[in-house]
């Protein structure tokens, strides 16, 4: 029991989504208790509930961050999306190999779960193992949890967060390819195996943002004194690691240096921003004759135009810039154009 109270605790102390898990399994605990689980499931059930307290110390913290933070880069997903995105998790990242992983895999956990063992060999039915379906129902049941709770809230989805899952998909693709008569085992095992990765070579060796190679294009051409302003502020973090000690970097809309991205009250106070006075702070900033490199990306969630506007606020007063580099969005995941304007006067 202290393991399994060390596990909860231990979960819901590194991610969020825990709760979800750790809920299902707590309540499918007390309802086997109360079917005839006997005092072994109680007790169980009550292991999960001790480990909960170890989170009661963070209760204040977490209760701040969801009044104050909340993932506002991204509006909630409806169900489809949850399930769409674990699948491409699973399958290694974006891309051609990761959609054939994911339908292989797919077609494993149906075989797993959706036929059982007869005379006659396997036959369509629910899986007859008992352990099978309690971990597919964990996992499912999580995933509905997490997914109803998402957007009832309206906080944000990324496919990693389908880990919670990722058990019960591989005891079940497993007993799939078990299902599978003759040889199919080991020539869909090869190919899973062989999709995956190539799937995750594919995906460890792109960049997901453009701002390298914005930040090449920077320094082929920046002198001391230039000034390199991201917009908005979510793109900044990687470029100040890249230029500092090198030119000096603001992040849009609070004119920071741009090292981190404060998250608090985050909408509201986009919401509330007065792009041409942030315009008037990056004059302010710059040296005169020094070229400002406006590094920007319309379309982030809470920012809607701005970047686009503070571009044109920019030619007003700098005149016109010349674009250095062209956003390509099937490239990189965070794509960003690169506008130079000429000195300040």
């Amino acid at each position: 029991r202290a393991a399994v109270s060390g596990g909860a605790a231990a979960l819901l102390l590194t991610h969020y989504w825990s709760f979800f898990i750790v809920a299902v399994v707590g309540i499918g605990l007390l309802g086997g208790g109360r079917r005839g689980g006997g005092e072994r499931a109680f007790r169980l059930a009550g292991a999960v509930a001790a480990g909960c307290m170890a989170f009661i110390p963070w209760l204040p913290v977490f209760l701040d961050q969801l009044a104050h933070t909340g993932t506002p880069w991204s509006p909630a997903p409806r169900p489809t999306v949850v399930a769409a995105l674990t699948l491409e998790a699973y399958g290694g990242g974006r891309g051609s190999e990761a959609l054939l992983v994911a339908v292989v895999l797919s077609v494993l956990v149906v075989l797993g779960v959706g036929t059982r063992t007869s005379g006659s060999g396997a036959v369509l039915g629910c899986t007859d193992l008992g352990w099978l379906r309690v971990s597919a129902g964990i996992g499912l049941a999580t995933m509905l949890l997490g997914a109803a709770v998402s957007l009832a809230t309206d906080t944000a989805f990324q496919g990693r967060y389908g880990m919670f899952a990722l058990v019960p998909v591989v005891l079940a693709a497993g007993m799939g390819l078990r299902r599978l008569p003759g040889g199919g085992a080991v020539v869909a095992l090869a190919l899973l195996v062989l999709l995956s990765g190539v799937s995750v070579v594919r995906e460890l060796s792109r960049d997901r943002t453009q701002v390298g190679v914005v930040v090449a294009a920077i320094l082929d051409d920046a002198a001391t004194g230039d000034l390199a302003v991201f917009c908005p502020d979510q793109l900044a973090p990687a470029g100040h690691r890249l230029l500092a000690g090198r030119l000096t970097t603001l992040s849009y809309p609070m004119l920071d240096d741009g090292r981190r991205v404060d998250c608090l009250n985050y909408a509201q106070r986009n919401a509330a921003i007065d792009v041409a006075a942030v315009a008037d702070g990056i004059l302010q900033q710059a040296d005169a004759g020094s070229v400002v490199w406006l590094v920007w990306m319309d379309g982030y969630e809470t920012f809607d135009a701005q970047c686009g506007e503070l571009r044109l606020e920019l030619a007003d007063r700098l005149g016109r810039p010349t674009k250095v580099v062209r956003a390509d969005g099937d490239a990189f995941d965070d794509a960003a154009n690169l506008s130079r304007f000429p000195g300040r006067p």
